[in-house]
Order: C-alpha cells, then sequence, then structure tokens
C-alpha cells in the first residue's frame, strides 16, 4: 500500500481494496455472500466484521493518526513512543467481500479505490502488478474487499 492510498483511507476516500486471489485460496459463504477467505494452508486472511489494522507493507508496524498527523513507524519501537504520545493505529472494519474479474470495475469501483475514475486505477494497476497472470491484461480474479475508517 502507498502513503496516498493510506491518507485516501483516512480521509474515508478509499472504501475498497482487491488482491489477486493466489491459488489455494477459498472463500467460506452464507447464502451466496462470502463471509471468510482463507489461505491454503487454512489460515483466515479476511473475515467480513473484523477490524485490520493498515500498513504500509507486511510486517511493519501499522499507520499511526492523531488529528491529521499520520506517521508510518519504522519498527514497533518507535510505533510505542509515538502511541505514549496519544497516536492510534489507523483501523478498518471489513463490510463485504467479492470475487470477481479485475476487469470488471466500474466508475464506483473506483472511486472506491480512491481514483478519479477506471483509467487512473488501471494506471494504478499496471504500477503494482508487473507479474504473469496479475496483469491488467491477463484479467485476473480478485478478492475485492470492501471496509470502512474506523480509527
Amino acid at each position: 500500500m502507498y502513503f496516498k492510498q493510506v491518507r485516501e483511507i483516512v480521509m474515508q476516500r478509499k472504501t475498497c481494496t482487491q488482491r489477486v486471489v493466489k491459488d489455494g485460496e477459498t472463500a467460506l459463504g452464507r447464502d451466496g455472500v462470502i463471509i471468510a477467505v482463507y489461505s491454503e494452508n487454512g489460515r483466515t486472511k479476511w473475515m467480513v466484521g473484523r477490524e485490520y489494522s493498515v500498513v504500509l507493507k507486511r510486517g511493519m508496524p501499522a499507520a499511526l493518526l492523531k488529528k491529521k498527523s499520520l506517521i508510518f513507524p519504522a519498527d514497533k519501537a518507535h510505533a510505542e513512543v509515538y502511541k505514549a504520545r496519544g497516536y492510534v493505529t489507523v483501523k478498518i472494519l471489513l463490510t463485504r467481500i467479492e470475487r470477481v474479474n479485475v476487469q470488471a470495475m466500474d466508475e464506483r469501483v473506483a472511486v472506491a479505490e480512491g481514483v478519479e475514475n477506471v483509467a487512473a486505477y488501471v494506471e494504478l494497476w499496471r504500477t503494482i502488478n508487473k507479474g504473469r497472470g496479475t496483469r491488467w491484461e491477463d484479467d485476473p480474479q480478485v478478492w475485492r474487499l470492501w471496509f470502512e475508517f474506523v480509527g
């Protein structure tokens, strides 16, 4: 995730993100609605109704927020220093999961992704996903994760 995207989440202009479906990932559904996604080893990746901390990169501490000041601590020790100063973890609540092809994109989803339109989203996707099978042209299946900012 990029700084701009985290800022868009905090400003509540980004309420959706998409992740390429990986081999072995499965969904648990109820009444035709996906409520959870599991990795190949059975670990829960995402579950509707759960809160998640927002991080720039896997393994990094969560983004922290105090009023309008957004920071990204380098490690857990720095995070604790900022928390002692009143910063709180940036969190989202997962509200819906869909499994779709990435090209099943419309203006509503593009705006929820924090960009102006579908063309801008395609450009963003191409800068992030360059490997075979993940490129826009490959039209991979994605988990479309809808969320709301909770703090």
